[in-house]
């Protein structure tokens, strides 16, 4: 914005007599400065007030014209009659007005008693705000306004009504015409109303062209001009203060005392001190708990409204659009988490749907909101505005997200999304990494939609980090355990390293260390089934055995027993051999088994059995030798005597002393 741009309104304040010849009073400007502050884009909006000082030196004016006048008319010249002095505003070439429009600020009525002029100037309001928030336009156009302070005589008093009678014309022209310019209306009737009561007319209803309230409000500029006949040289006093404080000036509004003490009594004709500001556009009030869709709405209406006005610029146009697309995907989440919320309520089984459409509207939320601050980062309007309005309502979106730990475990996911979209190439370390996937873990969201650009990311996400994860960390354990041997050490070893998996978050990585465990496993366990298999020999040997020398204790038997004179003796003896015998041939069936592709336990489990059969026979047979008394060793056979004949056992072709017969209820021999 140029300083041409913002130049004070008063840009010219002429006295134009016509009827007074060549004498006029003119406004000359004395004192004009800029304040060094910067102001930024959205200081978009200007206001003007007009300080009038001195308003009794007008009646040292009009006499001056006055003599003037009758001077050139000739001594005998006689005296004129001067009526008013009235000053108006004329503000030309106004885009928001659509015409050039003059309005009135002071009218002072003149009486004349013979050669004595006497000005009805009383005195003025504390401030005559001419123009209130007037909006800048995107173009820089430059508001040129003329004020004039005419001497009417009591001839020219028609020309008030003329120049009331065009600039009503020329509002009835304006197809919308605003509140301002329907004020000036009114100022109108006000000025000829007093006209015709003689009184003095002081502009008072203000152009006030925007209504929002609070808008933040500074010292632009300040400017002097003083009122003097035009053959007259103006005072050029320094204006050290005044100066000193417009370069520095931080006011948000300056008043008639002010002003004052900062221009002094400087000269001996009436002044006016032009005081313009600039304000901030400031956007309608937020409330991110009362967001609604017709609030929404509403704000959007409003928007477009005042745009179509005039009232915002094309710039805070742009912005106020951005913020209510924003405010909808708010309202998006908001939505969502009450949902979820109702979900809750009523103990929904599966929640996964509600967990993602909340993780998705708050990712969105947040995208945008960081898509904006990308877009704006060089935008003072953006930062100095619009951006609390953003921060209002991520911030309440976080509070929202923060109400339990579900919720909360959402927007942390987010949080880590968002994180390393913007850092792609981040060292972590492991401890990093373990808290990373944690959070990526947290939430158990729907299978149905692995394929939705948000479990996308998050899967993404999640194989990498899993993958350095498995690379730095967990890949040494895999090798480990993949070649280690069989033993009961290694065996422990594989557990310990299960148990370090269990405070992981690495799901892929604990997959490739429960597959090695499982393959150690099957190693291990095959190893221990061909040790007990090997262990099982021992058993079946010795059952073999046990068989054998049972086998052989039976033909001795079976030889002894044609020995036995009683009938009864060897009936009963027959019947314990019967139940040895039955003893064997169970053994023998059971060495029968083939254990070779059995499991480990099975090959256990029957190496006892095969013992405790073994164990069995053996005391058995054990017992019935030592326990059987019939005057000789009823087990003893051929070979046991120390020739190495036996003349009380039976022949080799199974006969036996002279007269005896075979044992009863024995058959063949069976096999081992």
């Amino acid at each position: 914005m140029t300083r041409k741009l913002l130049a004070p309104l008063l840009a010219l304040l002429a006295l134009a007599v016509p009827a007074l010849a060549q004498t006029t009073i003119q406004a000359e400007k004395i004192f004009g400065q800029t304040t060094r502050l910067p102001f930024s884009a959205e200081w978009q909006y200007l206001s003007t007030d007009l300080f009038l000082f001195q308003e009794d030196k007008f009646q040292e004016l009009v006499l001056y014209i006055a003599d003037t006048v009758r001077q050139e008319r000739g001594r005998l010249g006689r005296w004129p009659e001067l009526s008013y002095l009235m000053v108006t505003a004329t503000m030309e070439n106004n885009g928001y007005f659509k015409s050039d429009l003059t309005y009135p600020l002071f009218s002072f009525n003149i009486d004349r008693q013979g050669t004595s002029y006497t000005t009805t100037t009383g005195n003025s309001n504390e401030v005559l705000r001419l123009i209130d928030k007037m909006p800048l336009g995107d173009d820089d156009r430059a508001i040129s306004t003329q004020i004039k302070c005419e001497a009417l005589l009591e001839e020219n008093m028609g020309q008030v009504g003329e120049m009331v009678s065009s600039q009503l014309l020329s509002i009835s022209t304006i197809a919308n015409p605003s509140a301002a310019v329907m004020g000036l209306v009114g100022e109108f009737g006000k000025l000829m109303q007093a006209q015709s009561a003689g009184q003095k007319f002081e502009f008072s209803s203000t152009i006030r062209l925007y209504e929002a309230q609070n808008f933040d409000q500074r010292v632009h500029s300040v400017s002097v001009y003083v009122f003097k006949p035009h053959n007259k040289p103006a005072p050029q006093p320094d204006f050290v203060q005044l100066a000193q404080f417009v370069d520095t000036a931080t006011f948000s509004t300056l008043d008639r005392l002010r002003l004052k003490s900062l221009v002094g009594d400087f000269c001996p004709y009436p002044y006016m001190v032009v005081v313009n500001y600039k304000s901030k556009y400031r956007p309608q009030p937020l409330v991110p708990d009362l967001v609604t869709p017709e609030s929404i709405e509403r704000r959007a209406q409003q928007v477009e409204d005042a745009y179509q006005n005039q009232l915002i610029n094309q710039a805070t146009y742009m912005h106020e659009k951005k913020l209510v697309e924003f405010m909808n995907a708010f309202h998006l989440l908001k939505y969502q988490i009450q949902g979820y919320e109702r979900d809750r309520d009523d103990n929904l089984a599966d929640m996964s749907r509600s967990y993602y459409n909340i993780l998705r509207e708050y990712r969105n939320l947040r995208n945008l909101f960081d898509a904006r601050r990308r877009e704006f980062r060089q935008d003072d309007l953006f930062h100095n505005v619009f951006k609390a309005k953003y921060d209002d309502l991520v911030r309440t979106a976080e509070l929202y997200l923060d109400k339990d730990q579900n919720l909360e475990n959402i927007k942390n996911l987010v949080e880590v999304m968002f994180h390393f979209e913007a850092e792609t190439q981040m060292e972590l370390d492991s401890a990093q990494r373990e808290d990373y996937l944690e959070t990526l873990h947290a939430v158990a969201l729907p299978e149905n939609l692995a394929n939705s650009l948000e479990m996308l990311a998050i899967n993404q996400l999640v194989e990498k980090m899993e993958q350095e994860q498995q690379l730095e960390v967990y890949r040494k354990y895999v090798t480990r355990i993949q070649f280690a041997d069989p033993s009961p050490e290694n065996q422990r070893m594989t557990q310990q390293i299960r148990e370090l998996m269990r405070t992981s978050n690495c799901v892929s990585c604990a997959e490739k260390i429960d597959l090695a465990i499982a393959d150690f496993d099957a190693r291990y366990q095959e190893a221990r089934r061909l040790e007990t298999l090997e262990g099982s020999e021992a058993a079946f040997s010795n059952a073999r055995r046990a068989i054998l020398r049972t086998m052989q204790k039976e033909q001795c038997i079976k030889a002894n027993l044609s020995r036995i004179v009683d009938p009864r003796m060897a009936t009963f003896i027959e019947s314990d051999m019967v139940d040895i015998i039955n003893l064997r041939e169970n053994l023998q069936i059971a060495l029968q088994v083939n254990l070779e592709n059995r499991a480990q336990a099975e090959i256990d489990v029957y190496s006892k059995k095969i013992v405790e059969q073994t164990n069995q026979i053996n005391k058995r047979l054990e017992d019935f030798c030592v326990q059987t008394d019939i005057g000789f060793d009823i087990c003893g056979c051929q070979g046991d005597e120390p020739d190495g004949q036996c003349a009380r056992c039976p022949a080799k072709n199974g006969g036996g002393p002279q007269g005896a017969g075979p044992p009863l209820g024995f058959g063949p021999m069976a096999s081992v």
